[in-house]
């Protein structure tokens, strides 16, 4: 079955002033995302490192309105820089946390991740 993988960054966040508020407001941000978008995630989103997140939501989920209501949520704080990658989940997909899974989904969007972090 497709999904469709999404992880989360903040841009530059080693430089803003209070990274403790900003995890918070990113931890609250993401629980809202979780409520609002609870019919079309797999997997909730959750911080997998200080300023990085992840979530899998069917692969028919509408992803970029996801993204732009974690955005708008964290503005004008910082800003967020994803990768969306769509395929297959290998691994056993556990609805409360995604730090376990694996697959193609994930591949590429840490692909296109790292294409968006290196060409900035």
């Amino acid at each position: 079955m497709m999904h469709a993988a999404l992880l989360g960054d903040i841009v530059k966040s080693r430089s803003l002033p209070d990274r403790g508020a900003l995890q918070r407001k990113l931890i609250a941000t993401l629980e809202k995302a979780n409520e609002r978008f609870a019919a079309v995630l797999a997997s909730r989103f959750m911080v997998n490192s200080g300023d990085s997140f992840q979530g899998i939501a069917a692969s028919d989920a509408p992803v970029l309105e996801v993204c732009d209501f974690i955005q708008y949520s964290l503005r004008p704080e910082c800003s967020v820089r994803f990768g969306i990658g769509y395929g297959e989940i290998a691994t056993a997909i556990d609805p409360r946390q995604s730090v376990l899974a694996d697959g193609a989904a994930f591949w590429n969007a840490r692909d296109a991740s790292e294409s968006l972090h290196r060409t900035n």
